[in-house]
């Protein structure tokens, strides 16, 4: 499905909405038609859009399911604050919980993220988890807030030292104030490097090593880019985050946003309530190809937070699950929420 055809399907059913905080978010909103009139709520990363979502839309649409698919933060059609105070995870959740609740749907939403959305959903889960049916994860799992105040440099040490490489190496450079710039002008090289064909090799030597991923970007070096990677796929990529009135900075602000500490009290309040555990069903999509998101990192707190947690085992899968596996992934999550939620 090309951007267009997309946005022909869908554009009738885009809306905006003002947070409680005054940020104008646009999103998809469809309403279910299913006798059951459950609602998925997703919840996109980085660097990506609402429109990656098209093949869960789709499927999830035909079923009649409602769908709930804002343009996160910095992102699409939502605003994009340059200061990335704004982009702190307890600030983003109400901003989705105002969206939800301005709906004012019959029934609990079940809430679906990958990326710095499930990180997003995991504030969500600290903070407002009654108002959902269920939780959905791909790739990157539940993260409890941190009682001490984040270190790059420090978690890069760890890192080195307890697993052999620096997995988020990467984000020295990605918090760089001018990253955004050096991306948009090299945005082949950035998406080959966020998509290559060989994630393993690849993000080993580019992602993972400090100083790697800015040379790579920088020089505007090219490897093969996966398949799954369509031209409509990349056309829509370029539009989104490179077009016009587009860009990186509100994007990188995510990143920016811990690294500079703005979730530090936060995290430090919430931890004080001790770990958190929810009854409803959640449900992780574990990607063993994935060399930053691997599930022995998710794993842990998943268990420790979900008394019913299903585990969706992609063998080989890479990070973009949702793009590279999606006939698998949807017919698996179809039937987590046939027998976890439609069913209770």
């Amino acid at each position: 499905m090309t951007l267009a055809q997309f946005e022909d399907t869908y554009g009738a059913y885009s809306k905006t909405h003002k947070t409680s905080r005054g940020l104008n978010y646009r999103f998809i909103h469809v309403p279910a038609t299913a006798a059951h009139g459950t609602t998925l709520l997703w919840l996109h990363g980085f660097p990506s859009s609402v429109y990656e979502w098209h093949y869960q839309i789709d499927y999830f649409h035909a079923k009649g399911y409602g769908i709930i698919a804002p343009d996160m933060l910095g992102y699409g059609g939502t605003d994009k604050p340059a200061d990335a105070a704004l982009y702190t995870r307890s600030a983003m959740a109400r901003d989705i919980m105002d969206i939800v609740e301005s709906l004012k749907l019959e029934k609990r939403p079940v809430a679906i993220a990958h990326d710095w959305g499930a990180a997003l959903l995991g504030r969500i889960v600290d903070l407002y988890s009654e108002a959902f049916a269920a939780f959905a994860f791909f790739n990157v799992g539940y993260q409890p807030p941190s009682p001490m105040p984040f270190n790059l440099a420090a978690v890069l040490a760890w890192s080195k030292a307890n697993l052999g490489t620096e997995n988020i190496a990467y984000w020295e450079f990605f918090t760089k104030d001018d990253a955004d710039k050096i991306i948009e002008q090299n945005f082949d090289s950035f998406t080959d490097l966020l998509h290559p064909t060989d994630i393993p090799k690849i993000w080993g030597e580019h992602i993972m090593v400090r100083g790697a991923t800015e040379a790579f970007i920088t020089q505007n070096k090219r490897v093969p880019r996966a398949t799954y990677i369509t031209d409509e796929e990349y056309d829509a990529m370029r539009k989104h985050l490179a077009g016009e009135g587009r860009g990186l900075r509100g994007p990188l602000n995510w990143y920016s946003a811990v690294v500079q500490g703005h979730n530090t009290t936060d995290d430090a309040e919430l931890a004080k309530k001790g770990a958190k555990t929810v009854p409803q069903p959640v449900f992780y999509a574990a990607c063993d190809g994935d060399v930053v998101g691997h599930p022995n990192f998710a794993l842990g707190p998943l268990r420790a937070l979900a008394k019913d947690l299903t585990v969706a085992e992609f063998l080989g899968a890479g990070h973009w699950v949702y793009l590279e596996h999606s006939d698998k992934l949807n017919q698996d999550l179809g039937k987590w929420l046939d027998e976890k939620v439609l069913a209770s």
